[in-house]
């Protein structure tokens, strides 16, 4: 019993020390104090050990005066507005400061308009991301405006932490801006067109690492541009100077390789290459020399370059030019025959009676004539019972045709 009594004057001395206080939030915050589904008050009543009770919602219209950041006193406090806090007397202090600090305030935070589109993100990505993690509401300049101000919406702390994590990326989001200013420095560099294959290699082995190996992007201009001698290489401004180095050295290489121009017909060149170039190909790999021959807007048709070794290109110049002696011999004897062989027939006159035919149709006397063809045969006769025999009976036989030529049987 004595226990008993102790407990029961333990609880009279707690419900003696329960006070209840008032807290002035005006009714529009009253939801955002809340939090979704009162998580947040709930999470304030648990910690402090009180009972916090909201007023019914007035139905009138709210004041048409503004708050700015948290000020809960700029307008006239109603019925609606006042939150009771009922406990201990220190907890319900407590308690009140609490939920003062989930009153919404609304900061301005000053970002180059420029970057708003990136801090938006693809599709709202990034604000969305940055809005949930921080429990607040962001809102950007319209695009008619442009305004460099962009307003955080929240609870004081969250609001903070928000503005913080804002200016971290917009720090990160100028460094990569000057970054891309830094990587687009452009080198321009004069190389001989001739070298770009040589340059860019066999399916691009060459130009492909010298980019990976310095990090930049290398543009070739089309052939006939009025620039093709440019090469643009784009990248930071020391690697771009490093692969200008790396290509010019390709450059000297190919610059103290030797040369010779040899006159080779033009006639023959198709044959010098071979089908699929093959047979040009072997012999640039069995003498391990390079060998150019002239476009179709060339100067001279018949300069062809041989480039590599001056003893190889000594060498497979004799080779060319023997092939061009054996294949200009069977050009000429092909085109001999050729014109020899024209299809240039002649008839001698078969009779007075072919002959006066086809001078009667303006023919000539001599030349190809065709004897025996289907148009010089008389029409069938229909009456005719050997031409038509009959089926039936009472006829009499048919006699019996004469051999059909080529052209058929002559009526």
């Amino acid at each position: 019993m004595e226990a008993a009594i102790a407990r029961i004057n333990e609880i009279i001395c707690d419900l003696d020390s329960m006070v209840t206080i008032e807290c002035i939030i005006p009714q529009k915050h009253h939801r955002t104090v809340m939090g979704a589904k009162g998580h947040k008050v709930k999470t304030v009543t648990a910690d402090f050990d009180v009972q916090i009770k909201f007023p019914e919602r007035d139905r009138i219209e709210e004041y048409e005066t503004s708050q700015t950041n948290g000020d809960v006193d700029s307008e006239p406090v109603r019925h609606c507005d006042v939150i009771r806090i009922t406990g201990k007397e220190e907890n319900c202090i407590n308690a009140k400061r609490a939920l003062l600090d989930l009153v919404p305030i609304t900061i301005n935070v000053d970002v180059p308009y420029d970057l708003h589109r990136s801090i938006i993100g693809q599709k709202g990505r990034d604000v969305k991301e940055l809005m949930d993690r921080y429990d607040v509401h962001i809102v950007l300049s319209p695009p008619e405006l442009k305004e460099d101000i962009i307003k955080i919406t929240g609870a004081p702390i969250n609001v903070e932490d928000a503005k913080e994590a804002l200016l971290e990326r917009v720090k990160e989001l100028e460094a990569d801006r000057k970054d891309r200013e830094l990587r687009s420095f452009a080198l321009k560099i004069e190389v001989n067109p001739d070298y770009h294959p040589k340059i860019i290699g066999k399916a691009g082995a060459v130009i492909t690492k010298i980019r990976k190996d310095h990090d930049v992007q290398i543009n070739f201009p089309r052939r006939g541009d009025p620039d093709e001698h440019i090469i643009t290489i784009t990248g930071y401004e020391q690697n771009t100077e490093a692969a200008s180095d790396a290509i010019m050295k390709i450059v000297h290489q190919l610059n103290d390789i030797y040369k010779e121009e040899v006159h080779i017909d033009s006639r023959i060149h198709s044959r010098l290459i071979g089908a699929r170039g093959r047979s040009i190909r072997k012999i640039m790999d069995d003498y391990r020399v390079e060998i150019k021959f002239p476009r179709n807007d060339d100067a001279d048709p018949n300069l062809v370059v041989i480039s590599g070794e001056e003893d190889n290109v000594i060498e497979a110049r004799d080779h060319l030019l023997n092939l061009e002696e054996e294949f200009l011999q069977d050009y000429e004897e092909q085109s001999e025959r050729t014109q020899n062989h024209t299809l240039n027939i002649h008839f001698e006159n078969t009779g007075p009676a072919q002959s006066n035919r086809g001078q009667s149709r303006g023919a000539q006397p001599n030349g190809f004539v065709v004897q025996g063809g289907p148009w010089e045969q008389r029409a069938p006769n229909t009456n005719s019972v050997t031409e038509f025999p009959s089926f039936g009976r009472n006829t009499e036989e048919p006699k019996q045709a004469p051999i059909a030529g080529a052209w058929g049987s002559r009526r």
